[in-house]
């Protein structure tokens, strides 16, 4: 049997020891690889990010301003609620002025939307409006 002085059983101990410690210095390595390549893609995420919300801010900016009825073709009245939304989006009290939700129920009348239809419809909203980041 072996004790602390045996050298067979120090030299096994020593080894075992600088094994697990090149080990660890070849895992700390690698993360700080994954560490500097995640650093570089949330970089390059934040910049896609801020150029969706461009595009998405010159699409809103363009229905806008047109002065086609987007409520006329089902198409066009989703996309419109998707980039601009039928809703009031403020927080007050909805008047005469803002109509609330009046217009998309209309629009939801004259295109025969299904309940699902009108969720999905509010889901995308919602997602394009907190990507803009104006939630």
């Amino acid at each position: 049997m072996s004790d602390f002085s045996d050298p067979d059983f120090e030299d096994g101990w020593t080894s075992t020891a600088d094994a697990r410690a090149e080990r660890a210095e070849r895992e700390l390595a690698a993360l700080k690889r994954a560490h500097v390549a995640l650093a570089e893609q949330a970089g390059k995420d934040q910049a896609t990010i801020a150029r969706v919300r461009e595009a998405l801010e010159s699409v809103h900016r363009a229905m806008v301003h047109d002065p086609r009825d987007w409520g006329r073709y089902k198409r066009d009245a989703w996309t419109y609620g998707v980039i601009v939304g039928w809703e009031c989006e403020e927080h007050h009290e909805h008047d005469d002025i803002c109509f609330g939700a009046e217009p998309l129920a209309k629009i939801i009348r004259q295109h025969g939307w299904l309940p699902a239809d009108v969720a999905r419809l509010k889901a995308y909203r919602t997602a394009i409006h907190a990507l803009k980041g104006t939630s």
